[in-house]
């Protein structure tokens, strides 16, 4: 049995205009994968429903403009997760990480002995599957820090 896990809650009330669409380096949702993909066991980071979008049509990953009962402007969905190009919406900001199972196999490997260079078992050493609670905590923690 593996563990595996995805964190990620809204970032609320992120004004609009913040990033940059123009700069590499200064694109936010660049920097805010990096963030994550740093946790350790994190190996994928998703910005709004991205993954879900990704295998349909382009014509479906549109957040359509609407005028508010307030008279403000807003997304009628939030597909992109509050970032465009680089830069935030308005909308709350969503980027879920994805962490990578975590091995509990209670046995070695198959592996090569790099002395002899034949097949050999691996050692079994020990499952952690605590890391991933770990790295939420992390994320989290982020996430909290930045608000």
């Amino acid at each position: 049995m593996s563990a595996h896990a995805r964190s990620g809650r809204p970032q609320r009330g992120v004004p609009a205009g913040l990033g940059s669409f123009a700069s590499w380096d200064r694109r936010l949702d660049g920097r805010i994968g990096q963030a994550l993909l740093s946790v350790p066991a994190v190996k994928a980071v998703e910005f709004g429903t991205s993954l879900e979008v990704s295998r349909g049509p382009g014509s479906r990953a549109h957040d359509e403009i609407e005028l508010g009962a307030d008279r403000a402007l807003r997304r009628r969905t939030n597909r992109a997760g509050g970032l465009e190009g680089g830069v935030t919406n308005g909308e709350d900001v969503l980027a879920v990480a994805y962490m990578k199972p975590i091995s509990t196999l209670a046995r070695g490997l198959d592996s090569v002995d790099l002395a002899t260079g034949e097949p050999a078992r691996s050692a079994y050493e020990r499952s952690d599957c605590a890391l991933n609670l770990l790295s939420i905590a992390d994320i989290d923690g982020a996430q909290l820090h930045s608000q």
